[in-house]
């Protein structure tokens, strides 16, 4: 999305249904969209470009059948977890912990 001609964020979204991201396999079925990624510019948070972003990748993965978004959102992440819970009535159905300590990394899906 552009502002004024300057990027003002980005979302990424996939269908394939052998989707990872880290180590974790999300369940997907048929119909499943993983939202993956999304980023809001600094100059440009807290003016609805996540919103609107959400909303546009929402309606181009209905209309190629999906029925159902999965997202993964740093439980931190008080902004992203605001568009998607409070305007977008999600629900959290898991979690992900990623560890990273020097070389060693892990990561658990429950």
């Amino acid at each position: 999305m552009f502002c004024d001609d300057h990027p003002a964020g980005y979302t990424w979204g996939s269908m394939d249904l052998q989707t990872r991201l880290e180590r974790v396999h999300p369940r997907l079925n048929p119909g499943d969209v993983l939202c993956t990624d999304s980023f809001t510019a600094p100059e440009f948070r807290g003016h609805g470009i996540q919103t609107a972003l959400t909303l546009a990748r929402f309606n181009l993965f209905r209309e190629l059948g999906c029925v159902r978004a999965i997202c993964c959102i740093e439980v931190r992440n008080a902004p992203s977890l605001a568009v998607w819970q409070r305007k977008f009535n999600s629900q959290t159905i898991g979690t992900i912990d990623f560890i990273r300590i020097g070389p060693w990394y892990r990561v658990r899906y429950h």
